[in-house]
């Protein structure tokens, strides 16, 4: 049984701490020796990504490719946001600096 598979078992948040333990997300040997953030960090982030795989039955190597790709495409509709908001500034004089005694900088 893969991990997504055990984790889907379990009942409910309370059972995290033993799963974390016997599975090995952890080097804590028993759940009093988990720390607060240990478990806030898998409730946050591992416990849904298991939760996504066992609900679309993927193995972690495809559901790691699946997020790789969301990443990128983020990243690709963010940078495409910055060329439109930040475009280069126009070049030559404005009708602001159109005083050849006020220095204008050089193209940036």
């Amino acid at each position: 049984m893969d991990a997504a598979e055990v984790f889907a078992d379990l009942e409910s948040p309370d059972g995290y701490p033993a799963h974390m333990i016997e599975q090995g997300y952890t080097e804590a040997e028993e759940p009093g020796e988990l720390t607060v953030d240990e478990v806030a960090n898998f409730t946050d982030f591992t416990a849904p990504m298991l939760r996504d795989m066992h609900e679309r039955q993927l193995t972690f190597e495809q559901w790691r490719a699946d997020r790789e790709q969301e990443a990128d495409e983020i990243v690709a509709r963010a940078a495409a946001g910055r060329r439109l908001r930040h475009s280069p500034p126009a070049r030559g004089f404005t009708k602001a600096h159109s005083n050849p005694a006020i220095p204008t900088p050089t193209s940036v």
